[in-house]
């Protein structure tokens, strides 16, 4: 059996092409959210991340793996990265490509595909990087141990307080702040310099690991800037079984 960690759509959720990834160099496509097909990447690495823009979808996983579609993932590239560290996560933030991973290190590209030895970026720290976003002109990156760092041009980072020791697994912003999920049912809000400041009490989820954070405004949804949608799963969760999630105003 497979284990499913992220899934990626072309556009609307509501009508797009829908992609998801997990071990084994799975990726499998769907278009009605029924039928589904597995794709052949041509290697077998876990996978942990996808995003998409502008016709492009990118895949990240162990061993510095990044993969690329530019025909709505019907066939993909293999890109030759220049970091052998697990990489967990993608984003297409502020006009360039971000993937973040093991031991701080930080990747960019301009347009998906190529990603240059020069634009990979080690900032120091044995912390391993979950998350990335940009919001207030920063890049934010977030990760294991409570680690918060941001950068003005995703090469220069600097180390933010943080208050937490438990793992940070995903960061999440809409125009006016952001919502970090972690270890433990952490739930925390982001003050504008990304200094984490407090957990949001309102709902209890001490029990679970929250791997995934998204504001509803980013997958499509008319809802109010505050509106954040908690995916609440276990790391390598049993894809057969029912996933709970919630919604929450922070």
């Amino acid at each position: 059996a497979y284990e499913i960690y992220q899934c990626g759509w072309s556009s609307d959720v509501c009508s797009s092409d829908l992609i998801v990834v997990g071990t084994e160099g799975l990726v499998s496509r769907s278009t009605d959210f029924v039928t589904w097909t597995r794709v052949a990447v041509g290697v077998n690495v876990t996978f942990r991340s996808i995003d998409y823009y502008d016709g492009t979808f990118v895949i990240v996983g162990d061993a510095g793996t990044i993969i690329y579609s530019t025909d709505d993932g019907l066939t993909w590239g293999i890109n030759n990265s220049t970091t052998s560290r697990n990489l967990k996560s993608v984003r297409y933030i502020n006009n360039t490509w971000i993937a973040v991973g093991e031991k701080g290190v930080v990747l960019s590209s301009n347009d998906g595909v190529s990603w240059p030895s020069e634009q990979v970026y080690d900032i120091g720290v044995t912390n391993t990087f979950y998350d990335v976003t940009y919001l207030n002109n920063q890049y934010v990156a977030v990760g294991a141990k409570g680690i918060v760092a941001s950068s003005v041009d995703a090469s220069r980072w600097t180390l933010l307080p943080s208050s937490y020791a438990q793992d940070l697994y995903s960061i999440a912003n809409n125009t006016i702040n952001a919502t970090i999920s972690g270890a433990q049912g952490l739930i925390l809000s982001a003050s504008d310099n990304y200094t984490v400041k407090y957990a949001v009490q309102n709902i209890s989820f001490e029990m679970f690991n929250l791997q995934t954070v998204r504001h509803l405004a980013s997958l499509g949804y008319p809802v109010e800037a505050g509106d954040t949608l908690i995916f609440v799963q276990q790391e390598g969760f049993d894809p057969t079984q029912p996933v709970s999630e919630a919604t929450v105003n922070v």
